[in-house]
């Protein structure tokens, strides 16, 4: 692999590394004072490592269903007898 390869990749690794590390509301919990005030990547993993005791399951967002609707957007009431 060339340097620009490495670095690419390298860059790729740092900033999905980052991208995980802010699912978690980092800034809120700096300002509680739960974690430290700073934007290394290395010292934000190690702080949510102590604050958790590890890495927490982030369980996935879904996407809520929309209630079944007629073509006009309306419910259509059952008539049947």
């Amino acid at each position: 692999m060339n340097n620009r390869v490495r670095a690419l990749v390298g860059a790729w690794e740092r900033s999905s590394r980052r991208a995980a590390i802010f699912e978690y509301p980092i800034r809120e919990m700096q300002a509680r004072g739960w974690i430290a005030q700073t934007d290394d990547t290395e010292q934000l993993e190690s702080e949510l490592l102590r604050f958790f005791g590890g890495w927490p399951e982030v369980p996935p967002l879904t996407q809520p269903t929309a209630p079944s609707r007629n073509r006009d957007g309306f419910r259509v009431p059952s008539t049947s007898e």
